[in-house]
């Protein structure tokens, strides 16, 4: 879901990585504490970098109860063998990236309650930090005080927003548990809890165009911001629950065509056409001399030459020859085979063993399997 990212440290062995768009709400809320703190009475007189160090000092610690958040979840995860790929600080907060999914419903549920309960007990903290005086009868600096109230605030906000039964939020990884336990099928309980998610994710948008007009500030932009993501992380998590379950310990054996439709190097672009092109409409073709591979030819290539040279020209004069790019095992893990042609934006790759080629592995089959399994599970 995310890009590379700045790898910034690793906690317990989990990999952090601070995306690019971190770096732009961290000067937002820095900026924007920086004048909220500059206008409170506690502050009068004080020199402004008390104010601006304060800002900087609750965007930090804002980020820390994040990755304190995510880190509970991986915690859990962890306990029941779960592996973790990272945890990843971006704009709208944090998220784990998990290797695994759930093994069942009860582990979905202590994995998804576990974040917003550190973030229940760090607002607990933050909130008798900033209530100091009265609790424990000593007075702290107001510096102190005001960034403890700020974030007791943050982190119950998080808990209340992120229990909201919409996925791939907390609260909808915990109603997916719940109908995972009651339907028996994940994917179904996927479905309706990323319908949801989509719903609320909606919600938010209007809300936060609305907001915007009637008051006139770009403030509630952000709003809208948080359901486009919301949008969009539902119908990957979807999407990526379908391929780890389809794909997850199959080979690229199971899926490739074993008669695939070579093309000698030798023929004519006019003749491919009329023997190949028009005949399997497929876009892209192993190139085979011999029993063995010298080449790939795509339709694309053949459209580049003028209709006039076609006759006179052979496939092996237009065919590429970096068989690195277009080759695959056939004991290759198929979900790195379907991630691979989705990066390259390859439609086939040829399957060979030994330079020669065994079978053509589509892009399209794979998805077509992945979506009869995805309906067979409703």
């Amino acid at each position: 879901m995310f890009g590379p990212g700045f790898r910034v440290c690793t906690v317990f062995g989990i990999p952090i990585k601070v995306d690019a768009s971190w770096f732009i709400v961290f000067g937002l809320i820095t900026w924007g504490q920086f004048q909220a703190y500059q206008g409170m009475r506690e502050m009068a007189g004080r020199p402004e970098g008390n104010s601006l160090v304060m800002g900087i000092a609750a965007a930090l610690l804002l980020f820390v109860s994040v990755l304190l958040h995510e880190l509970g979840h991986c915690a859990v995860a962890r306990a029941y063998g779960m592996r973790i790929n990272g945890i990843t600080l971006f704009i709208l907060g944090g998220v784990a990236e998990t290797a695994d999914e759930s093994p069942r419903p009860g582990v979905e549920f202590l994995v998804a309650v576990a974040g917003p309960l550190v973030s229940a007990l760090l607002a607990g903290a933050f909130y008798a930090l900033f209530r100091a005086r009265e609790i424990a009868g000593y007075p702290l600096p107001p510096q102190i005080t005001l960034v403890s109230e700020t974030l007791a605030g943050a982190n119950a906000a998080l808990v209340v927003f992120n229990m909201l039964p919409g996925f791939p939020m907390d609260g909808g990884r915990v109603l997916r548990s719940v109908l995972w336990k009651a339907t028996g099928s994940i994917y179904r309980a996927t479905r309706v809890a990323a319908v949801i998610g989509r719903g609320f994710g909606m919600l938010f948008i209007l809300a936060g165009l609305g907001l915007t007009v009637f008051t006139g500030g770009a403030n509630f932009l952000m709003l809208s911001l948080v359901g486009l993501f919301l949008r969009f992380a539902a119908g990957a998590s979807v999407h990526q629950l379908v391929v780890k379950r389809t794909l997850e310990g199959v080979q690229v054996s199971f899926f490739m065509e074993t008669h695939a439709d070579t093309v000698n190097p030798d023929l004519s672009l006019e003749n491919f056409i009329d023997d190949h092109l028009y005949v399997s409409l497929h876009r892209c073709y192993p190139v085979v001399a011999e029993g063995f591979l010298e080449g790939v030819i795509l339709s694309q290539f053949v459209e580049a030459i003028p209709a006039d040279r076609r006759a006179a020209m052979r496939v092996r004069d237009v065919m590429d020859e970096n068989l690195i790019l277009w080759t695959i095992h056939p004991d290759t893990d198929a979900i790195r085979a379907y991630a691979r042609m989705l990066a390259t934006g390859r439609p086939r790759l040829i399957v060979t063993r030994d330079e020669e080629v065994v079978g053509v592995l589509s892009l399209e089959d794979m998805v077509r399997f992945m979506d009869l399994k995805a309906r067979m599970e409703l």
